[in-house]
């Protein structure tokens, strides 16, 4: 019993660290973007 809430638990981790990490790769990709954005202003 005490190793399905483990499991449970940590499948409910697992599925937030992605979400956060998808999260995280679409900030550094928008951020990338102004970025570049910027460059072709300055240039």
């Amino acid at each position: 019993m005490i190793m399905d809430t483990i499991d449970s638990l940590d499948r409910e981790l697992k599925k937030e660290t992605i979400k956060e990490l998808k999260t995280l790769t679409n900030a550094i990709k928008a951020l990338t973007e102004a970025i570049n954005n910027a460059k072709k202003e300055i240039n």
